[in-house]
């Protein structure tokens, strides 16, 4: 817009895609991308499902942020099939977005038309 391009208004910044990605059962080395979101903040290039979480009072202490969809990723489905299996499971994926930061993935349905997933951010530093 001519204001932007003015610099009268601050574009939010851009960050890379990162990868939404489930270790293998058979092989934790081998991981299947199920999105790949836009975050909002730096993160590490693949996010990956350490954990999951039982908790829901946990879940929802955490306050919620919206990841885009990178329509270029995975296809939506494979999103949805893996939110599907938190739903049905009663629990919500464990990820880690950088060295001090964690984030829990609920289940929850995503737009298509204007594909965004909720993570719920939460400090938790690596052991040193």
């Amino acid at each position: 817009s001519c204001l932007a391009a003015a610099g009268q208004l601050q574009a939010p910044p851009a960050y890379a895609s990162v990868a939404l990605a489930i270790p293998s059962s058979r092989d934790p080395a081998k991981r299947t991308a199920v999105g790949l979101l836009i975050p909002d903040r730096p993160c590490w290039p693949e996010l990956v499902v350490t954990s999951y979480e039982k908790d829901r009072a946990r879940v929802h202490a955490c306050p919620p942020v919206l990841f885009g969809v990178d329509a270029s990723g995975p296809p939506l489905q494979e999103l949805t099939k893996f939110l599907d299996f938190l739903a049905s499971s009663g629990r919500a994926a464990t990820v880690r977005l950088d060295a001090a930061t964690k984030a829990y993935v609920d289940a929850q349905a995503v737009d298509p038309m204007a594909p965004a997933l909720v993570v719920r951010p939460f400090y938790a530093p690596r052991a040193a």
